[in-house]
């Protein structure tokens, strides 16, 4: 599946949840649901789902793909979580065969935890080495039919524990250490297509990252936001394509600029010089 099957997946709302008690609406933040189920051959799905509630996914066993918004389906294996969202339209999908358990969870408390990026739509899938999930979803799963004030508080501190948790393992080495490699490939994905017309965006959604996740990653990584890093290439390449004579013209085509008074400008920001003033240095014999 492509980007541009996934644009145009229709999308339907689900609005299976129940009604919180009046404490749980009273505390902010309340579990709606949890639940376990084993698929077996599921095939790409038709539609993305709004959830309605946030939620969290664990792969048990097994592996499949992850769809969130319009980026490309990303492969996820067992050990992992996938964070959803109210706003977010998403899909999830066994290559063969996977065991997964959800927690659901609602209130106005679920916003303001998103708003202080302790449970942020930047980083949708998070490696569970931890076990936050299992341990959560034990101890939720013995107070779950429990209507007392005492239940509903366990479920809530449970609730953020476990959030707190996977806060953390997002933040870990074993997690860093995976979206480096996406980075990497990023970077080469830039420097072999430096003078395509590709948004930064639709190379974020390539490799399944949010546009802030991935700028804020590949800054740390090459200490240049990915649009000076791939300006910099075209320059690279207009500074050789100059040198072997070709003309400004053809070198800010080939580069990847259809309007030379731009890529005029770009360069001489660049380098300090305009492309023909460079042109002419490079000509220059040396005498020594």
């Amino acid at each position: 599946m492509d980007k541009t099957t996934t644009d145009k997946m229709p999308i339907f709302s689900s609005e299976r949840f129940r009604t919180p008690f009046s404490a749980e609406r009273a505390l902010g933040l309340w579990v709606d649901r949890i639940g376990r189920a084993r698929v077996r051959f599921s095939s790409v799905p038709e539609k993305l789902r709004l959830l309605g509630l946030h939620g969290a996914v664990f792969i048990e066993d097994g592996s499949g793909y992850f769809i969130s918004g319009a980026a490309k389906p990303l492969k996820v294996d067992a050990g992992t979580v996938l964070l959803l969202f109210p706003d977010m339209p998403h899909a999830y999908y066994p290559d063969r065969a996977w065991t997964t358990r959800w927690i659901v969870w609602g209130g106005p408390e679920s916003e303001i935890l998103r708003e202080k990026g302790y449970c942020s739509s930047d980083i949708s899938v998070i490696f569970d080495k931890g076990e936050a999930f299992s341990r959560a979803f034990g101890s939720l799963a013995q107070v779950m039919a429990d209507e007392s004030l005492g239940a509903v508080l366990k479920r809530k501190t449970v609730l953020l524990q476990m959030l707190l948790d996977l806060y953390n393992e997002s933040r870990s080495s074993d997690s860093e250490v995976y979206y480096e490699d996406r980075i990497k490939k990023a970077i080469q994905f830039i420097r072999d297509h430096a003078a395509a017309d590709i948004r930064i965006t639709d190379i974020a959604a390539q490799f399944s990252m949010s546009t802030t996740h991935f700028r804020r990653l590949f800054k740390r990584h090459t200490g240049r936001s990915p649009l000076q890093y791939q300006i910099q290439l075209r320059v690279s390449k207009a500074k050789q394509l100059l040198a072997e004579g070709r003309s400004i013209k053809e070198t800010a085509r080939a580069a990847g600029y259809n309007d030379v008074f731009y890529f005029m400008r770009v360069f001489k920001k660049y380098t300090g010089v305009p492309p023909g003033r460079f042109a002419d240095m490079e000509t220059i014999p040396f005498f020594s």
